[in-house]
Protein backbone atom coordinates (compact mmCIF):
# COMPACT_ATOMS: atom_id res chain seq x y z
CA UNK A 1 0.00 0.00 0.00
CA UNK A 2 0.80 3.31 -0.81
CA UNK A 3 2.33 4.71 2.67
CA UNK A 4 1.81 8.97 3.19
CA UNK A 5 5.22 10.42 3.93
CA UNK A 6 5.47 14.08 3.33
CA UNK A 7 3.25 16.17 0.37
CA UNK A 8 1.22 14.17 -1.73
CA UNK A 9 1.91 13.67 -5.60
CA UNK A 10 -1.94 15.13 -6.61
CA UNK A 11 -0.83 14.44 -9.97
CA UNK A 12 -0.53 11.07 -9.85
CA UNK A 13 -4.03 10.89 -7.65
CA UNK A 14 -5.72 8.03 -10.51
CA UNK A 15 -2.28 5.76 -10.42
CA UNK A 16 -2.38 5.98 -6.55
CA UNK A 17 -6.18 4.89 -6.16
CA UNK A 18 -5.66 2.40 -8.78
CA UNK A 19 -2.28 1.07 -7.12
CA UNK A 20 -3.80 1.41 -3.71
CA UNK A 21 -7.16 -0.85 -5.08
CA UNK A 22 -4.70 -3.17 -5.93
CA UNK A 23 -2.65 -3.49 -2.30
CA UNK A 24 -5.50 -3.33 -0.40
CA UNK A 25 -7.79 -6.03 -2.39
CA UNK A 26 -4.29 -8.19 -2.80
CA UNK A 27 -4.05 -8.19 1.41
CA UNK A 28 -7.87 -8.77 1.32
CA UNK A 29 -8.06 -11.86 -1.52
CA UNK A 30 -6.23 -14.13 -3.82
CA UNK A 31 -9.01 -14.44 -6.04
CA UNK A 32 -10.54 -12.09 -8.68
CA UNK A 33 -13.24 -9.86 -7.34
CA UNK A 34 -16.12 -7.74 -8.70
CA UNK A 35 -15.42 -3.68 -8.73
CA UNK A 36 -18.64 -1.00 -8.42
CA UNK A 37 -17.19 2.06 -9.37
CA UNK A 38 -19.63 5.57 -9.80
CA UNK A 39 -19.09 8.57 -10.94
CA UNK A 40 -14.94 9.76 -10.87
CA UNK A 41 -14.30 6.64 -9.57
CA UNK A 42 -14.76 5.40 -13.11
CA UNK A 43 -11.60 6.23 -14.25
CA UNK A 44 -9.86 4.82 -11.25
CA UNK A 45 -11.77 1.55 -11.98
CA UNK A 46 -10.79 1.62 -15.33
CA UNK A 47 -7.08 2.13 -14.73
CA UNK A 48 -7.36 -0.86 -12.38
CA UNK A 49 -8.60 -2.97 -14.99
CA UNK A 50 -5.97 -1.95 -17.50
CA UNK A 51 -3.10 -2.57 -15.05
CA UNK A 52 -4.52 -5.56 -13.32
CA UNK A 53 -7.20 -7.31 -15.50
CA UNK A 54 -6.29 -10.75 -14.18
CA UNK A 55 -7.86 -9.79 -10.63
CA UNK A 56 -10.56 -8.09 -12.35
CA UNK A 57 -14.32 -10.87 -12.35
CA UNK A 58 -16.59 -8.00 -13.63
CA UNK A 59 -16.28 -3.74 -13.31
CA UNK A 60 -19.61 -2.04 -12.94
CA UNK A 61 -19.22 1.06 -13.96
CA UNK A 62 -22.09 3.52 -13.32
CA UNK A 63 -22.30 6.40 -15.02
CA UNK A 64 -18.56 6.95 -14.78
CA UNK A 65 -17.26 10.82 -15.45
CA UNK A 66 -14.46 9.60 -17.53
CA UNK A 67 -13.39 11.62 -20.88
CA UNK A 68 -15.63 14.55 -20.88
CA UNK A 69 -13.37 16.31 -23.49
CA UNK A 70 -14.53 13.65 -25.55
CA UNK A 71 -18.13 14.64 -25.38
CA UNK A 72 -19.73 17.15 -27.98
CA UNK A 73 -20.17 19.14 -24.77
CA UNK A 74 -16.62 18.46 -23.47
CA UNK A 75 -15.62 22.46 -23.76
CA UNK A 76 -18.89 23.33 -21.89
CA UNK A 77 -18.13 20.84 -19.12
CA UNK A 78 -14.68 21.95 -18.77
CA UNK A 79 -15.76 25.33 -18.51
CA UNK A 80 -18.45 24.62 -16.21
CA UNK A 81 -16.18 22.44 -13.22
CA UNK A 82 -13.29 25.05 -13.96
CA UNK A 83 -16.19 27.87 -12.70
CA UNK A 84 -17.38 25.88 -10.34
CA UNK A 85 -13.69 25.27 -8.89
CA UNK A 86 -12.85 29.19 -8.55
CA UNK A 87 -16.14 29.89 -6.86
CA UNK A 88 -15.15 27.62 -4.72
CA UNK A 89 -11.77 28.61 -3.88
CA UNK A 90 -13.40 32.14 -4.37
CA UNK A 91 -16.59 31.70 -1.85
CA UNK A 92 -16.57 28.37 -0.68
CA UNK A 93 -18.14 25.10 -0.58
CA UNK A 94 -21.68 26.30 -0.50
CA UNK A 95 -21.43 28.68 -3.48
CA UNK A 96 -19.81 26.23 -5.47
CA UNK A 97 -22.79 24.12 -4.55
CA UNK A 98 -25.30 26.28 -5.40
CA UNK A 99 -23.38 27.10 -8.85
CA UNK A 100 -24.10 23.60 -9.96
CA UNK A 101 -27.21 22.79 -9.39
CA UNK A 102 -27.38 18.94 -9.53
CA UNK A 103 -29.19 17.36 -6.90
CA UNK A 104 -26.81 15.10 -5.04
CA UNK A 105 -24.81 17.89 -4.22
CA UNK A 106 -27.01 18.68 -2.10
CA UNK A 107 -25.72 15.91 0.05
CA UNK A 108 -21.87 16.77 0.17
CA UNK A 109 -20.15 16.77 3.55
CA UNK A 110 -17.05 18.84 4.39
CA UNK A 111 -15.64 15.70 2.14
CA UNK A 112 -16.72 18.05 -0.35
CA UNK A 113 -14.02 20.59 0.05
CA UNK A 114 -11.09 17.66 -0.59
CA UNK A 115 -13.43 16.91 -3.98
CA UNK A 116 -13.57 20.17 -4.78
CA UNK A 117 -9.99 20.77 -4.18
CA UNK A 118 -8.08 17.35 -5.52
CA UNK A 119 -10.77 15.46 -7.78
CA UNK A 120 -13.54 17.71 -9.37
CA UNK A 121 -11.51 18.71 -12.32
CA UNK A 122 -8.73 15.90 -12.08
CA UNK A 123 -10.28 12.92 -12.71
CA UNK A 124 -13.16 13.49 -14.91
CA UNK A 125 -11.23 15.24 -17.74
CA UNK A 126 -8.66 12.16 -17.57
CA UNK A 127 -8.65 10.39 -20.95
CA UNK A 128 -9.86 7.01 -21.38
CA UNK A 129 -7.56 4.51 -23.32
CA UNK A 130 -10.33 2.95 -25.39
CA UNK A 131 -7.79 0.33 -26.97
CA UNK A 132 -7.58 -0.64 -23.80
CA UNK A 133 -11.27 -0.61 -22.60
CA UNK A 134 -12.10 -2.29 -26.05
CA UNK A 135 -10.13 -5.43 -24.85
CA UNK A 136 -11.49 -5.51 -21.48
CA UNK A 137 -15.05 -4.77 -22.35
CA UNK A 138 -16.74 -8.18 -21.64
CA UNK A 139 -15.53 -8.01 -18.12
CA UNK A 140 -17.35 -4.10 -17.98
CA UNK A 141 -21.24 -3.82 -17.08
CA UNK A 142 -22.20 -0.45 -18.30
CA UNK A 143 -24.91 1.26 -15.89
CA UNK A 144 -26.92 4.48 -16.40
CA UNK A 145 -29.19 5.84 -14.12
CA UNK A 146 -33.25 6.54 -15.03
CA UNK A 147 -33.68 9.29 -13.48
CA UNK A 148 -29.93 10.52 -14.88
CA UNK A 149 -30.68 9.94 -18.78
CA UNK A 150 -31.94 12.87 -20.03
CA UNK A 151 -29.01 14.59 -17.94
CA UNK A 152 -25.33 16.02 -18.64
CA UNK A 153 -24.20 12.36 -16.37
CA UNK A 154 -25.83 10.51 -18.80
CA UNK A 155 -23.52 11.65 -22.14
CA UNK A 156 -20.38 10.06 -20.88
CA UNK A 157 -21.23 6.89 -20.35
CA UNK A 158 -23.69 6.86 -23.47
CA UNK A 159 -20.28 8.04 -25.56
CA UNK A 160 -18.37 4.96 -23.71
CA UNK A 161 -21.11 2.45 -24.83
CA UNK A 162 -21.39 3.78 -28.45
CA UNK A 163 -17.45 3.30 -28.71
CA UNK A 164 -17.25 -0.14 -27.39
CA UNK A 165 -20.25 -1.12 -29.21
CA UNK A 166 -21.64 -2.25 -26.10
CA UNK A 167 -25.34 -2.02 -24.32
CA UNK A 168 -25.87 -0.40 -21.07
CA UNK A 169 -28.28 -1.26 -18.37
CA UNK A 170 -30.59 0.97 -16.77
CA UNK A 171 -30.59 1.02 -13.13
CA UNK A 172 -33.37 2.62 -10.73
CA UNK A 173 -32.45 6.53 -9.38
CA UNK A 174 -30.22 8.86 -10.94
CA UNK A 175 -26.78 9.62 -10.43
CA UNK A 176 -26.20 8.51 -6.83
CA UNK A 177 -29.34 5.71 -7.01
CA UNK A 178 -27.37 3.62 -5.35
CA UNK A 179 -27.79 5.87 -2.10
CA UNK A 180 -31.08 7.21 -3.14
CA UNK A 181 -32.57 3.78 -4.31
CA UNK A 182 -30.35 1.51 -2.51
CA UNK A 183 -32.79 -1.65 -2.25
CA UNK A 184 -33.44 -1.09 -5.83
CA UNK A 185 -30.39 -0.69 -6.82
CA UNK A 186 -28.82 -3.68 -4.96
CA UNK A 187 -31.33 -6.04 -6.43
CA UNK A 188 -30.55 -4.44 -10.01
CA UNK A 189 -26.80 -5.20 -9.05
CA UNK A 190 -27.21 -8.51 -8.03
Amino acid sequence: MNILNGPQDLSKRVETDASDLYETMKSLTNTDFSIFASSSSGIVALKYIFTHPDTVRTCFLHEPMIDLFGLPEGKYALDFHQERYEIFHKYGRSAAMLHSVERQLQNMTSAGDYHFEHESCQYIFTEADMKKANTYKDKMVLIYGLESSNSFVHLPIAEFSKSLDKEMVEFPGGHIGFYTECEEFAISLL
